[in-house]
């Protein structure tokens, strides 16, 4: 199973609009700490649910932009094999 990962470059593009250019302005604004901001823009962090929706209100992005999803060919072959998983 994948990992779920912040889609970085929505939340960047996001706060950069607003002029939170570093990962201390945005925390600033959030309410995450600076060290969690760099880990979860890096991708070297799963989101909590606390921390999307920290993120997801301050830049008024919905909670399901912030997450990036698998690419298509992934998420198909994760479907094929729970359908062989017997009930």
């Amino acid at each position: 199973m994948h990992r779920i990962r912040l889609h970085a470059d929505r939340l960047r593009e996001r706060a950069k609009a607003l002029g939170d250019e570093s990962d201390i302005s945005i925390a600033q604004r959030t309410g995450v700490t600076a060290s969690t901001v760099s880990r979860l823009l890096s991708g070297r962090t799963t989101p909590s649910a606390e921390s999307l929706v920290a993120l997801a209100d301050a830049y008024g992005i919905p909670v399901d932009d912030l997450l990036q999803r698998p690419d298509t060919e992934q998420a198909a072959a994760v479907h094929n094999q729970t359908d062989r998983v017997p009930a």
